[in-house]
């Protein structure tokens, strides 16, 4: 009787897994998409136009959030680490020169 009880456990668990990915998180992601607010595009831009010559394929390759204060900190290809303590409005580069493309200068 516990493994029938088990096998039906795991189906629901299952069950109820499967329709929060696909009928209640497209939702919510949906929701979010509209409220995002691009903070890469206006520093990257800043810092081209400021003579800055990122390598192919340029961009940005990471974003980290620290969830407790709100610090903003972007990886852009070839240009560094920035951190922004201000919702975007400031950034301070913050590897000394030293994160490059790979993330590291030979």
């Amino acid at each position: 009787m516990h493994t029938v009880f088990s096998l039906t456990f795991q189906a629901l668990r299952r069950a109820v897994v499967l329709l929060t990915c696909c009928v209640i998180a497209p939702g919510f992601s949906a929701d979010a998409a509209d409220r995002w607010t691009d903070i890469s595009s206006p520093l990257l831009e800043r810092l081209t136009n400021s003579g800055a010559k990122p390598p192919w394929p340029g961009g940005c390759s990471g974003v980290v959030v620290n969830r407790t204060n709100g610090d903003v900190t972007i990886k852009g290809v070839g240009l560094g680490l920035w951190r922004s303590s201000d919702k975007s409005r400031n950034w301070q580069r913050i590897d000394d020169d030293i994160i490059y493309l790979s993330c590291e200068r030979n």
